[in-house]
Order: C-alpha cells, then structure tokens, then sequence
C-alpha cells in the first residue's frame, strides 16, 4: 500500500509529482518485481488550511494522473479521497486534527474511515 505525493504537488506540481511517484514504483519494482501494488489517492485539505503552496485542485489534479499511471502499469488504485472529501470538495473538519493549521492530518474517526475502505476495497489476485 502506497500513498505519496502530498508534499511533492506543493512543491513541484502534479506532473514532476507523478513523474517522481513512477520513478520510485520502478525502483521497488525493480527490486521486487512480484510485487503487487496498491496505490492510494492522496486526500484533501480543509478549506481552512494554512498551506498556501498546496490546493485541493492540485491534489485533484495529481490523483487523475496517479489514477492513470496505475491504469497503463497494471497497479491497483484505491480513491482513499472518495471517502474523505466532503460536497464542497474539501477535508471535512471533523476528520481532520489540526483544520485551522495545516489541515491534512486526519482524526481518529478519519482513520477508522480509511481503514474500512481499506478493507472493502482491495482485491486479493
């Protein structure tokens, strides 16, 4: 299970985000080539948080390519953001810890949300 990006979007934008994202999925790979692979969506951010360099539409942005880089290499994608987006498209605040800071770090009650999806929603080949 891997889930990367969230730091690189703000920094260098969805595209060199996905790039470094396929770089380091060919070194493990490359290392361990039975591997089977989940990749999970990176999530939201409130509407409230502090970091300017990050955006949910980056985030958005980023997991359509992630989505499609699982799509042409065969890996698995699971859309952790379905669960933790709320109708304004933002981390709702009762999932995140710290929402009027950085608003990305999730509650115990988020936790408990990924988890579940987690477990309804890999295959086992």
């Amino acid at each position: 299970y891997i889930m990367l990006g969230m730091n690189d979007v703000g920094l260098y934008g969805a595209q060199d985000s996905v790039k470094n994202f396929t770089d380091l999925m060919a070194l493990i790979l490359e290392k361990s080539p039975d591997l089977i692979v989940y990749v999970q969506s990176v999530t939201p951010m409130t509407a409230t948080s502090t970091l300017k360099a990050l955006t949910n539409e980056k985030i958005m942005e980023y997991n359509a390519l992630i989505q499609a880089a699982c799509e042409e290499n065969g890996w698995y994608y699971l859309d952790i953001a379905q669960v933790m987006t709320g109708q304004d498209g933002c981390l709702p605040r009762s999932y995140c810890s710290d929402p009027d800071d950085m608003g990305i770090h999730f509650t115990e009650q988020a936790c408990a949300l990924w988890a579940d999806y987690l477990k309804t929603h890999t295959v086992i080949p």
